[in-house]
């Protein structure tokens, strides 16, 4: 369980209060939520646990992947940043049964190499400076997209080393991006 507190937070009404306390148009964007999905709720209870508990920021966690739920891999995924740029905490999602694969963290200017399975994917991303662990991500200042097309991973399909992906942000660039609420992440 992720958040092994929310009986104490359900129980004391710290979330209801919380919600009450906020501003007259932050307290319409909570209630037009979907609050039915899992992700919504799980991102409204970080965002309410960072404020009631104000965390200092923690070391960057190395590039790498954080977690991973597939047995095989027959791709390589490759998704470089640019240095002097945000830090980025990725999820790679399996569009077949809307499973979280991977998970991973990735520094700025560094390259994560993930080996994936076979499949179609949607890749949704977290971006920002100060680190907070995995309960508050990026903190309140993170930006969320996700890349608007599904990632295919096929034997017939891959490039020779892999799939590329280059998260660095320019006014000109080739990769589009969709921007998504930190409760669809």
């Amino acid at each position: 369980m992720e958040h092994k507190d929310w009986l104490d937070i359900y129980l004391t009404h710290d979330l209801e209060n919380w919600i009450h306390a906020q501003s007259d148009d932050y307290r319409k964007q909570i209630f037009q939520l979907e609050l039915d999905k899992p992700n919504t709720v799980i991102q409204l209870v970080r965002r309410y646990k960072f404020e009631k508990y104000k965390p200092l920021p923690k070391f960057l966690p190395e590039t790498g992947i954080i977690k991973k739920n597939f047995s095989t891999s027959n791709a390589q995924l490759k998704i470089r940043t640019k240095a002097e740029s945000n830090n980025y905490y990725i999820k790679l999602f399996n569009l077949q049964n809307n499973q979280e694969i991977l998970s991973a963290f990735i520094r700025s200017g560094s390259t994560l190499s993930a080996p994936v399975p076979f499949g179609v994917f949607e890749l949704k991303y977290t971006a920002g400076h100060n680190w907070y662990g995995s309960d508050f991500l990026f903190g309140t200042s993170a930006s969320y997209a996700k890349l608007p097309n599904p990632i295919i991973f096929t034997e017939k399909d891959i490039p020779i080393g892999g799939f590329t992906i280059e998260l660095i942000p320019s006014q000109y660039g080739k990769l589009n991006t969709e921007i998504i609420s930190e409760y669809d992440f």
